[in-house]
């Protein structure tokens, strides 16, 4: 997750916290991050499907319930 703080370019942000969600499909924060760089892309279907997944992996998230 911190590698994605070395980019300033938001695909390349993207790409680290998918490999993150890949790697780690249980942990929320992933899942998230990809949700908030595809809000800022405007791809709000696939934002929506990540923060689902993010929801599943840690339900109750006062965070996650606001990104939905």
């Amino acid at each position: 997750m911190y590698a994605a703080s070395l980019f300033t370019d938001v695909n390349q942000q993207l790409g680290v916290y998918q490999s993150v969600a890949t790697v780690y499909p249980n942990d929320w924060r992933g899942h998230n991050n990809v949700g908030s760089i595809l809000i800022m892309q405007n791809k709000v279907d696939e934002a929506l499907a990540a923060f689902e997944k993010a929801d599943k992996a840690n339900p109750g998230s006062a965070l996650i319930k606001t990104n939905l």
